[in-house]
């Protein structure tokens, strides 16, 4: 009896640390796609590129807790695209909003892969 109580523990534990963590990068995706957006829609270079610098340490900070429990292939992917946002110094506000919208879409993914769901808990 003490091993299906001991299962039961178990199995509730892993399921809430699961929510908490799944909770924890949805929420951080949705702020860097906020600022994102924000970037996006500003046609003042310098807000544009100060929104990039945000987006970015944004970025490190939630890759290095992401990394721990993510697919590392949409990691990268999304941090190739995040990556391009230094560059923007050189680019005209077209370039740098597809720049942001490319990044956006590479984040949208890692938000998506994140929703709460069965298959991502177990």
């Amino acid at each position: 009896m003490k091993r299906l109580w001991f299962s039961a523990a178990f199995i509730l534990i892993a399921i809430v640390l699961c929510v908490v963590e799944q909770t924890m990068i949805y929420d951080d995706c949705g702020e860097i796609i906020e600022r994102i957006d924000a970037a996006i829609q500003t046609n003042d270079v310098d807000e544009k590129k100060a929104y990039c610098d945000e987006v970015e340490e944004m970025w490190v900070k939630f890759e290095e807790k992401a990394s721990y429990v993510m697919d590392h292939a949409i990691l990268h992917s999304a941090e190739i695209s995040v990556g391009t946002l230094k560059d923007l110094n050189e680019l005209n506000i077209e370039d740098a909003n597809e720049a942001l919208i490319e990044a956006k879409s590479e984040i949208k993914q890692v938000y998506d892969h994140s929703k709460i769901s069965l298959s991502n808990i177990l």
